[in-house]
Formats: structure tokens, sequence, C-alpha cells
């Protein structure tokens, strides 16, 4: 969607709630639940059980939004998205942890990238 484009519900769901969907569903999803049967949690931290599984998927996650490849410059790190999302990461799992759902989660998520969407909307 360009900055001069209408948003369409059909834009809105594909930018706000589909991401947030997919990703909660496979790094504090799928990954989370790997990582922590590989490597159970010895300490509780923020009443959670989960440091190990919680520090490996969220910087993950965190990765996989601050690393851009591009042909010309190659390989980039935007820290400023690193660190966001490393912080909304370890959150996300937070809030899966002592909700004992995905659900809450994936609902955050998508507040999070509903508000960017908008902020950007404004801003065009």
């Amino acid at each position: 969607m360009g900055p001069s484009a209408e948003p369409t519900a059909e834009a809105i769901v594909n930018s706000a709630v589909m991401p947030g969907l997919w990703e909660e569903f496979l790094f504090r999803g799928i990954l989370f639940c790997l990582v922590l049967q590989a490597l159970p949690a010895r300490r509780r931290i923020a009443g959670i059980s989960a440091t190990w599984a919680m520090l490996i998927t969220s910087l993950l996650f965190a990765l996989g939004h601050g690393l851009v490849v591009d042909p010309v410059d190659g390989l980039t790190v935007q820290l400023g998205y690193v660190l966001s999302t490393l912080v909304a990461g370890i959150f996300f799992v937070w809030v899966r942890e002592r909700t004992g759902s995905l659900l809450p989660a994936i609902v955050l998520h998508n507040l999070i990238n509903l508000a960017g969407l908008l902020v950007v909307g404004l801003q065009g």
C-alpha cells in the first residue's frame, strides 16, 4: 500500500492482521515450544520460567525484522528495528506464558501493527 493509496480492508488485513497471526504462531507457538523443550527453564523472571526460549525466539524475531538484504548494500542491520522488536518479542512471550494462550499475544501484535499502519497512513 503506497503512501497516497486509500487503505482497503484487504490491505489492512494483509498489513496489520496476517503478519501478527503468522509471526506469533511461528515464534511464540512453534519455535518457543521447541526451544523450551530443548533448553528447559531453570529460573523464573517476571513471573515466567522460560528464559532461554524467551531470549532465543525473541532474538530471532528481532533479527527477522531488523536484518535487510539489499542487492547493492548487502546485509545491513537496522538497529532500531532489532531493539524494538526484541523488546516486543520478549513482551509477547511474557503475555503468552502469563495467560497460557497465544491469542492475547496475537491480538497485541496485531494492535501494534495496526497502530504502525495508522501512523504511516496519517503521515502520508
